[in-house]
């Protein structure tokens, strides 16, 4: 398999179990790309980052939200907390989906 620059990419091994030692010395010291297939398992957000969370936590701040139609571009401001009721509650073919804002995170 070839990438945009036409150079050759290498192949990855796909893995489960990998120790931390393993991975290093397979992978990491000889500069293997390697594919962790069970690295997300035991990650605590699988179970914690739920909407109810995000709404407790971030319910409050303003989300700019776009949906796309043909000709334009519809944004609506709302509260993350109204986003997310909209979005489990939606039906909508094309939804507003959050877009964003780097202005947000500027240093």
């Amino acid at each position: 398999m070839k990438n945009s620059n036409n150079s050759q990419i290498p192949h990855a091994d796909r893995v489960s179990n990998l120790s931390k030692e393993e991975f290093i010395q397979k992978y990491g010291i000889p500069n293997k790309p390697v594919i962790i297939l069970d690295i997300m398992d035991n990650w605590k957000a699988k179970t914690c980052w739920t909407p109810e969370f995000f709404k407790s936590k971030y319910g409050a701040i303003h989300v700019t939200t776009v949906k796309q139609t043909e000709t334009t571009d519809e944004q609506c401001t709302m509260r993350l907390g109204e986003y997310i009721d909209y979005m489990e509650s939606s039906e909508e073919e094309n939804p507003y989906y959050l877009r964003f804002q780097a202005k947000n995170y500027a240093s």
